[in-house]
């Protein structure tokens, strides 16, 4: 079976995509610190889930 190659560069923007899609929608909601925190928090538990899937 050959390496497969590209699986870390897409984890990595796919990770890109849903940490910035966090910030526009959570930050506005909470506020600046407390957005910042829930982004972080929820939002890289729901990157890592989503992308080892």
């Amino acid at each position: 079976m050959p390496p497969r190659h590209g699986g870390a560069g897409i984890a990595g923007l796919g990770a890109v995509v849903l940490n910035a899609a966090g910030l526009l929608y959570v930050v506005p909601v909470f506020g600046k610190t407390d957005g910042d925190f829930v982004s972080a928090t929820i939002g890289a538990r729901l990157d890592k889930e989503t992308l080892l899937a």
